[in-house]
């Protein structure tokens, strides 16, 4: 209890006097500040379903309760990851782990790469010859770990370093041979400490980008295996983290799932591979469209197939060819379509090129408005030009200029438009905005303008109410990716009091968030991946609902969640346990043996029911 919370309460509670007993009681919902609260203050404190209840309603309700109080100039920071863990964190999403996990491989893969880089670079100077016979990023960290100072190899580490190099004995003794003839020069005993905190950096990073990978791999199998078999875990988990961005032509997270049943379904009536190899073709080489095409063409013959199977024999012949022009009209069509579609863009493209250029960035802050001027879009090499001129500010502020900047009024406010903005939708707030910082349409003629947007959804949305035409296209990202870089330097001039808050924001700090020279990016990741894990093994303890049917007394007596699943995984069914099998549950219950004993006694005399074999070996084996 701090000394803030204590004068806060003897502030605002009634005063109890000496001798007489508290009239009042407080509700908490932490039982253990409530019993600090009342030896400090002797203020009874409760806390039940009652209580808890109340403040989940407070919580619900807690910004309209407070509005008319002093607004804290900390309320932009709600904006941040912890207001938006439901959002984020929903245990109802199994996938959410799929995004988490490809998010910290590639994060893993970049730190990994630049520590490899520093090490190579410093260890050359010592042992330059190294790197050309071990060239495997991993082995080499593991050589230089092991060797330190060159001066010290002799024919005795053969042995261990053929070891670490995977039996290669003669790669061992070429090692050894190099040292004698190498050209490095000599290290002090200070670099040497450095160099071997860095290789054993390297070695952890790449055990835990292994980690990683190997719970990607059976997160995917588990949720999508057909898919993950056609175009491979890592691939699928990719077009997955596409929909974090609301990219359209990328899988989202449901439809990973949806796709992979398709496959399934596919292969069950046994229709060939036909379309399996059409649908990898196209998720390799074109957009999520033509995945999604092929997909529920895939559907739509497997479903023909199966009115085909009840027909007279007579009547299958026919239905084969049905079945066969169908596929052949269906690919003529997505040709076409797909021919169109190039088409349109090419003419979109000479359209806008003759018009002038304003930009929309959704930042977490609050929406921008931009002109681009100076660059010519039809000229050959135009975003090549655009993102030369990206790392200079001074250069990019002469063809990109600020307009306007509108923050967003309150924490819930950026949580609200964020969300309209990411599936595509056109707020009242946006709307305004661009209607008044935007040229006004003059009766009977065209306007004179376009407006690059990142996302074609909100692009479309945008056009329908209010006929501005909207771009998006490679020209266009490139531009808003410059923005994005120079964004803080371009809001400089306005009151920061307003937003400062809200830039805490991690899609405001995409710049910081992927900086290899911030070693702390992977605390953050890790604490993010350790509260998702943590949801993902609560939701996991749906185990202890379907075991509580059979054995309801175990719970009781092993109530910690991991040692829990461990019992299960070893018992099984509790009309097996014995008195041998005590020793077994002891080990597992960090060598409790009155509670092993327990135990078995409490199976003895269990009211739980009896459960199939087969629930047991699909239910508690997976878990």
């Amino acid at each position: 209890m701090t000394e803030e919370l204590r004068n806060f309460l003897e502030l605002k509670l009634p005063q109890v006097r000496k001798g007489e007993k508290p009239d009042i009681s407080l509700g908490v919902a932490e039982p253990k500040i409530g019993s600090q609260i009342f030896e400090e203050t002797k203020i009874p404190c409760q806390n039940d379903e009652f209580i808890l209840e109340l403040l989940r309603g407070v919580r619900f309700h807690y910004e309209t309760l407070i509005s008319d109080f002093y607004k804290s100039p900390l309320a932009g920071f709600l904006k941040g990851s912890r207001a938006t863990e439901k959002e984020k964190f929903n245990v109802d999403q199994v996938d959410d782990m799929i995004f988490e996990a490809i998010s910290t491989l590639d994060t893993l893969d970049k730190d990994f790469n630049s520590s490899l880089m520093g090490l190579r670079l410093w260890y050359s100077r010592h042992f330059p010859e190294l790197f050309d016979i071990v060239n495997d990023n991993y082995l080499y960290a593991e050589v230089v770990n092991y060797v330190e100072n060159k001066s010290d190899l002799s024919e005795h580490k053969i042995p261990r370093l053929s070891e670490i190099l995977g039996g290669d004995e003669d790669k061992a003794k070429d090692i050894v041979e190099a040292e004698k003839a190498s050209m490095g020069e000599d290290l002090s005993p200070i670099d040497l400490i450095h160099v071997k905190q860095v290789s054993q950096k390297v070695i952890d990073l790449a055990q835990h980008k292994k980690h990683v990978h190997e719970y990607l791999v059976y997160q995917m199998n588990d949720i999508a295996p057909d898919l993950a078999f056609v175009i491979g875990e890592i691939v699928g988990a990719r077009h997955a983290e596409c929909s974090i961005n609301s990219r359209t032509d990328c899988f989202s997270g449901t439809e990973i799932t949806v796709y992979g049943e398709k496959l399934r379904r596919q292969v069950e009536e046994r229709l060939g591979c036909y379309d399996v190899d059409m649908m990898k073709a196209a998720i390799d080489t074109e957009d999520g469209g033509s995945a999604k095409k092929s997909s529920n063409e895939t559907e739509i013959k497997g479903e023909v197939g199966l009115i085909e199977e009840d027909k007279p024999a007579a009547n299958a012949i026919n239905g084969d060819a049905a079945e066969e022009d169908m596929g052949i009209e269906k690919k003529k069509k997505n040709k076409k379509k797909k021919k169109n579609k190039k088409k349109k863009e090419k003419c979109t493209s000479s359209k806008f090129s003759l018009m002038a250029l304003y930009l929309l960035f959704e930042a977490a802050s609050g929406y921008s408005l931009f002109q681009a001027h100076g660059i010519d879009e039809t000229q050959q090499n135009s975003t090549e030009a655009v993102r030369n001129l990206v790392t200079d500010f001074d250069r990019f502020s002469e063809v990109v200029k600020i307009v306007d900047f509108s923050p967003f009024d309150s924490a819930s406010d950026a949580l609200n438009q964020y969300n309209a903005v990411s599936q595509g939708l056109l707020t009242e707030e946006l709307k305004n905005f661009l209607e008044i910082n935007l040229p006004k349409r003059k009766k009977g003629k065209k306007l004179k303008y376009s407006l690059g947007v990142a996302d074609p959804k909100i692009g479309s949305h945008i056009f329908e109410e209010t006929k501005i035409p909207c771009q998006s296209n490679e020209f266009v990202l490139e531009i808003l990716s410059g923005v994005r870089f120079h964004f803080d330097t371009f809001i400089s001039d306005f009151d920061e009091s307003q937003f400062g808050g809200f830039l805490s924001h991690s899609i405001s700090r995409y710049t910081e968030e992927y900086n290899f020279e911030e070693v702390d990016n992977m605390v953050f990741q890790a604490i993010f991946t350790l509260d998702t894990i943590d949801k993902d093994v609560n939701s996991s303890m749906r185990l202890k609902l379907w075991y509580s049917r059979h054995f309801p007394e175990l719970f009781d007596i092993a109530n910690d969640n991991y040692l829990y699943a461990e019992v299960v995984k070893y018992v099984e069914n509790k009309s097996e346990l014995s008195e041998d099998k005590i020793p077994g549950l002891v080990e597992i219950l960090g060598n409790d043996e009155d509670k092993a004993k327990e135990i078995v006694e409490a199976a003895k005399a269990s009211m739980g029911q009896d459960l199939s074999p087969k629930f047991m070996s699909s239910n508690f084996h997976g878990e």
